[in-house]
């Protein structure tokens, strides 16, 4: 078993585009694959995972182990920004989920919403409204992320729904945009002041941060507060609706930070992290959930229903 994870072998740098061309029967496919996971000199980021051939002079050194153990198609997908292309033209499954959740719950929706105010074309993934309250969401599906490096990437998403909320917010608190948006998607509703924005992400990385005043949130957990209501634990399942049923107000709350919002960030604890290095130490500062302390915070003030929920 050693000997198998601990085996490298090494070949002429053409000569591994011959063999794998034996599988694809394509030169320029293979030849383009080869290039993809390839740790080439420009590469700002080394990860062998991503890029396990490397290449020394004409020949390439390849662990055959590490390739086995590397999911070599997310890798390729996800390193070279390929996810992008992969989906254009379509509307994100993630986003029209919430959208279709929100159509359910009564919320008039508009998917995509476009219009062009001073000049300029204004995009937002999703316009909702309901009870004279508009309702801004951008949803960044961003690929789960399986180390510290690849969280920058949810971060980078955020950051940007972050800049598009900003500016969106900014531009539909005036009356006069808002009349122009409602004409747009034909909804016979008044501009209202009542504006509340959120950024839904795929991912639980960075869920129940705030950027800018725009909250984050899951997009599983956001479609359960939406028609569900109830978290379930064990053979329970609670209820963290005001009412019997959905209220505008619930998403409000949630949005605010309120309800299993505040019941999740109650329940994390600090844990200092202590990493030895000779005389000298490493301390990362990180945050644990405390299942029993979010179980009897949820206990104490919500309600006992019956049913199946996702959280």
């Amino acid at each position: 078993m050693l000997t198998y994870r601990s085996t490298v072998f090494i070949m002429p740098r053409d000569e591994i585009v011959n063999q794998l061309n034996l599988i694809f029967h394509d030169y320029e496919k293979t030849k383009e694959l080869v290039d993809y996971l390839t740790l080439g000199e420009n590469r700002t980021f080394v990860d062998l995972q991503y890029t396990p051939i490397i290449v020394i002079g004409d020949h390439v050194v390849i662990a055959p182990h590490l390739v086995a153990a590397s999911n070599l198609v997310r890798n390729i997908v996800t390193a070279n920004k390929l996810r992008t292309d992969l989906v254009a033209g379509t509307i994100d499954p993630m986003q029209k989920a919430v959208a279709d959740a929100l159509a359910e719950a009564g919320f008039k929706v508009e998917v995509e919403a476009k219009i062009r105010i001073s000049g300029k074309e204004v995009e937002t993934d999703i316009v909702a409204w309901r009870d004279d309250t508009l309702f801004l969401f951008e949803c960044k599906n961003a690929y789960l992320p399986c180390n510290a490096h690849e969280m920058r990437n949810s971060f980078e998403h955020i950051e940007k729904a972050d800049h598009q909320l900003t500016l969106r917010n900014t531009t539909f608190q005036a009356i006069a945009n808002q009349k122009a948006l409602f004409k747009k998607l034909g909804w016979n509703v008044q501009p209202t002041t009542a504006i509340h924005t959120g950024i839904v992400i795929a991912n639980r990385v960075f869920h129940g941060a705030k950027m800018s005043g725009h909250p984050v949130r899951h997009a599983h957990e956001f479609i359960n507060v939406v028609l569900r209501g109830y978290i379930g634990i064990g053979d329970e399942q609670i209820s963290f609706w005001k009412g019997p049923t959905f209220q505008t107000a619930d998403l409000v709350s949630y949005l605010n930070g309120q309800t299993v919002i505040v019941d999740q960030m109650s329940s994390l604890e600090p844990v200092t992290q202590k990493y030895l290095f000779g005389p000298r130490s490493l301390e990362i500062l990180t945050y644990v959930l405390r299942p029993e302390k979010l179980d009897e915070k949820i206990r104490a003030s919500r309600t006992d229903v019956g049913g199946d929920a996702l959280i």
